[in-house]
């Protein structure tokens, strides 16, 4: 399988933003362990999956429209710089989405009513529930350390309503 990659000029069907060869330098340098490179495209598709739910949440303008990534965008400005093509940012956060999904899926489908009490012969565990009584999602706090300048109002006061 070989990924079809965006490469800043509008690729149709474009896959993804990082490349395996991405991933792999993205791993070494952390001293992380990779799988294949056929499973390291898998994941990248996946972590695609995730950071294309940002959409709406992008800085600028949808350039190409569907049919089209998220990226490369309008109007996207970091800083004094106006930014064109894929930023280097948005390459690493799906890179580590990818590494972190060796171990978690953070768009895995939530099923039934998050376990409260469990009871394996003479220990009873109790575990604290959300108000909302739904499983807490993972977070990734590297990756919205990463993403976090590519998206709108980052920087700036957000209200917020108690």
């Amino acid at each position: 399988m070989a990924l079809t990659i965006e490469d800043g000029t509008g690729v149709e069907g474009a896959e993804s933003y990082a490349s395996a060869e991405d991933l792999q330098d993205y791993a070494a340098i952390r001293g992380i362990d990779l799988p294949e490179e056929e499973e390291q495209e898998q994941l990248l598709v996946k972590a695609m999956d995730y950071v294309e739910s940002f959409r709406d949440r992008f800085k600028g303008d949808w350039r190409f429209g569907p049919g089209y990534l998220q990226w490369p965008r309008l109007n996207v400005w970091l800083g004094s710089f106006n930014i064109e093509g894929i930023p280097i940012e948005l390459k690493k956060a799906q890179c580590q989405v990818a590494i972190e999904l060796l171990t978690v899926d953070p768009m895995e489908t939530q099923s039934g009513a998050a376990v409260t009490v469990e009871q394996v012969g003479p220990i009873r565990t109790e575990y604290a529930v959300r108000a909302d009584s739904r499983p807490a999602e993972p977070t990734m706090p590297k990756v919205d350390a990463l993403l976090e300048p590519l998206l709108r109002n980052f920087g700036t006061l957000t209200s917020v309503r108690v």
